[in-house]
């Protein structure tokens, strides 16, 4: 084949080329032309004519702006020149205004090239990028929202935010949020809202809304509320399931959207929005909204978790219990400010180290054997635990410490919780003396009454016989004998009663310095000569109410104490004192009333005691001495006498520095001048009839001869039913009746109700020898009738037996 033949099979391929680039131009959905050196169109393809609005023939020739408008061609033409110029292709993105709307465009600009490698033209190729464009702005839409939601402080703030920011960029006027009610019953329009409007009819819209219930399907909102799914109004002024309807008229609205938030598949909120004229379901407006809605609801569920436990940690913080946690080596990672407020440590002191810095080392080491072995299985252990605080002082705590699991079930930490029980076991401690108090008190008082009418008939007759014996009878002083053991019985008997605190005490305001002043001669005689005795009262009077004998008993006992705690002799000191008991004092000892106290102070040198010893001082027959030395008694007569007078009683003591009793008894506003002084004692003899109703043989025997012995007429009965029939046949002559409170067949109070009805001016006198307590639980003493206790001196008998008579 020749030259001419081989050139022509090159050109015939060239044509077919360019025929086929052609073709793929013209089928091409993006605007592609050709421009020349001197800025005219050259060649614009079929689509690009399409988008451009023109005939392609009609473009030929004509400068660029035939295609673009002028901002834009302006834009173009410099950038055409660049290529022309460099050779090297160029982009441009720019938003178009076209007549039938707005468009995005990307335009390659690319030269195109002779043999000699000359740009002789430039090809652009226009690509509409709305869609994308559209897209990118709903990414950032949402890209901006997501971060304003995620700083958003709460859920309302987020839903604030998200209303602004989907109107700003969507062009809709009014966003508004619909909260289901608590019961769950209907929807209850929020405060949250936004508009981008200021026509007036919206604020009556808004007003209107918040009064608005929407049930569920019931209006927009409750549409979405109940399918969980958007809802979309093309015209709400035209639909009859709006409520709200002449009211958006009103405000100018047409179509309206509804995008429920859900969280873990329940509506949180229904986000609602509104724009001026009607529209067409827009399902990427929907979408996007829907997206922004599911962001919502998450953002609900973290920030409900993170209210849940932002009141979790406000609760344990403020809680009154204290809290630890430590991990699974027991180390401590948390303690709550109670920790710290009970034991003395600062977080500082006690984060990283084991909760064994409390332990006091009063405690057995298998308590915290079983603590470890019982959490370490996986379950909790309860119990007490003397600890040791921060400064060296012990406390007790009720503490319960559980293991904790994660969402997995493995155990990643242990949490104690205690209560400090100091106090409550302060109270334990004289709940428990309380009640061997009272089990003493009722064995007293079981035994009370047949051991006092034995002392009675011993003290009484014997009494009889010393006043017929002469001075120098050799049996006046066997009966002296007889009568000093069988006082020693009474008054034992009587310190029972004081311990067990069934004595009725006879209050009466007296001077306490006084009462001080009287004794410690007697003192001086009980502690012996090795011992000083020191009194140092106040200078102003110390009026209290009490019984002065006991107050005296409690000096002369703290007094036997204190001597037997100096065998090589030393100092007694007794010093009283004007103390106000304020609540810091009260709440460090954990007793008292906030008032001013008397308070004695009874000290010694002597060899003092343990904290063992001190713990059980006020024991019942406790005695730290030999045997046959003491009873054990008198410290727990004391206290008895003590809380009898409303008073408190605390001993501070040390192995070889002594002791020191403090007892604080409540003032009162009374000068010692205005105590009454006694009235003169009356005679012991009459002549007046006296029924007597006794069931116990001796004491009735007693009584009688006792009354005939010094001029009384006696009448005798073994009981209460007795006592009644009696005084009925000699009412007439009786002045008096004389009842035991304890009889067979009637007792001593239902014979004397009896008898009063029968005369009801009758004058009576109550005998028993059960304890005062007792007699007070049978109305006698509420009543203010006249009672003795046995065992009794004929001579303190008679006396009351006369001032009855004569009142």
């Amino acid at each position: 084949m020749g030259s001419s033949g081989k050139r022509k099979q090159v050109e015939d391929l060239l044509k077919k080329d360019e025929k086929i680039c052609w073709a793929i131009a013209e089928a091409a959905q993006d605007a592609i032309f050709i421009i020349n050196p001197e800025n005219r169109i050259e060649y614009v393809n079929s689509f690009g004519a399409r988008l451009f609005g023109l005939q392609p023939e009609k473009m030929v020739g004509r400068k660029l702006e035939a295609l673009f408008p002028l901002h834009i061609s302006d834009e173009l033409e410099e950038k055409l020149k660049n290529v022309f110029e460099t050779g090297r292709s160029i982009y441009v993105e720019d938003k178009v205004i076209f007549p039938k709307g707005v468009i995005w465009m990307h335009t390659s600009l690319v030269p195109m090239r002779d043999e000699t490698g000359e740009v002789v033209s430039v090809i652009g190729i226009s690509r509409d990028i709305t869609t994308r464009k559209k897209l990118e702005e709903e990414l950032r839409l949402l890209q901006a929202l997501v971060q304003d939601i995620s700083l958003a402080e709460d859920f309302s703030t987020a839903l604030e935010v998200s209303l602004q920011k989907i109107c700003e960029a969507t062009g809709w006027v009014m966003g508004e949020v619909w909260l289901p009610a608590s019961d769950g019953s209907h929807l209850e329009c929020s405060p949250v809202w936004y508009s981008n409007s200021g026509f007036k009819g919206l604020k009556k819209f808004r007003k209107i809304s918040e009064g608005f219930r929407f049930q569920p399907g019931i209006g927009l909102p409750g549409r979405a509320w109940s399918s969980k799914r958007p809802a979309w109004d093309i015209d709400v002024t035209l639909d009859s399931n709006f409520p709200r309807g002449i009211y958006a008229v009103e405000a100018g609205f047409k179509a309206a959207m509804a995008i429920p938030v859900i969280s873990r598949d329940e509506v949180v909120a229904v986000l609602d929005f509104f724009v001026m004229e009607p529209r067409a379901e827009d399902r990427k407006l929907v979408e996007l909204v829907s997206t922004v809605a599911a962001y919502l609801g998450v953002l609900f569920q973290r920030k409900k978790a993170e209210e849940e436990h932002r009141k979790l940690f406000h609760a344990v913080e403020q809680s009154p219990a204290s809290v630890l946690i430590t991990d699974t080596r027991g180390n401590i990672e948390y303690v709550n400010p109670k920790f710290m407020n009970i034991t003395g440590y600062t977080k500082e002191d006690v984060v990283g180290k084991k909760p064994n810095i409390l332990k006091s080392g009063e405690m057995a080491p298998e308590i915290y054997k079983e603590l470890w072995d019982m959490i370490k299985s996986e379950r909790e252990w309860r119990g007490e635990l003397l600890n040791r605080k921060k400064n060296g002082d012990l406390f007790w705590e009720y503490l319960s410490v559980s293991p904790v699991r994660s969402a997995e079930g493995k155990i990643t930490h242990f949490i104690g919780i205690s209560e400090d029980i100091t106090e409550r076991k302060k109270l334990e401690e004289e709940l428990c003396h309380s009640q061997k108090l009272e089990a003493v008190g009722r064995l007293v008082g079981g035994i009370a009454h047949d051991f006092n009418n034995i002392l009675t008939g011993i003290i009484g007759f014997a009494g009889l016989m010393q006043m017929n014996l002469k001075k120098d009878d050799p049996l006046k002083d066997h009966l002296e004998q007889i009568l000093e053991a069988a006082g020693r019985g009474a008054s034992l008997t009587q310190s029972l009663l004081i311990f067990g605190r069934k004595q009725v005490i006879h209050l009466a305001p007296v001077n306490l310095n006084e009462i001080i002043g009287k004794v410690d001669k007697l003192l001086l005689r009980l502690i012996g000569e090795d011992i000083e005795l020191r009194a140092l009262t106040s200078k102003k009077d110390l009026m209290i109410m009490a019984d002065s004998v006991q107050i005296e008993q409690i000096l002369m006992n703290l007094a036997t104490n204190a001597r037997d705690a100096m065998p090589d002799g030393g100092m007694l000191t007794i010093e009283t004192c004007r103390e106000e008991l304020d609540k810091e004092f009260i709440k460090m000892h954990g007793y008292g009333e906030a008032r001013d106290y008397a308070l004695i102070s009874v000290s010694d040198t002597g060899i003092g005691m343990d904290e063992k010893a001190k713990g059980m001082l006020f024991e019942p027959f406790f005695t730290t001495k030999e045997v046959g030395k003491g009873t054990g008694l008198g410290l727990s007569i004391v206290y008895g006498i003590v809380k009898q007078h409303n008073g408190y009683i605390n001993v501070y003591s040390e192995v070889g520095k002594g002791t020191t009793f403090k007892i604080y008894f409540p003032l009162v506003k009374m000068k010692a001048w205005e105590i009454k002084s006694e009235e003169p004692v009356v005679s012991v003899t009459g002549t007046e009839t006296v029924l007597i109703g006794e069931d116990d043989a001796t004491v009735r025997k007693l009584s009688k001869t006792l009354l005939e012995t010094f001029g009384y007429k006696v009448i005798e009965a073994v009981n209460g039913q007795d006592a009644v029939e009696k005084f009925m046949e000699n009412k007439e002559k009786i002045q008096l009746v004389i009842l035991d409170v304890i009889m067979p067949k009637k007792n001593g109070k239902e014979a004397y109700d009896q008898i009063r009805k029968i005369s009801p001016g009758i004058k009576a006198l109550f005998v028993s020898g059960y304890t005062a307590d007792d007699t007070k639980k049978r109305g006698i003493l509420e009543e203010g009738l006249d009672f003795v206790s046995k065992p009794i001196s004929p001579s303190v008998f008679l006396k009351k037996v006369r001032e009855v008579l004569d009142k």
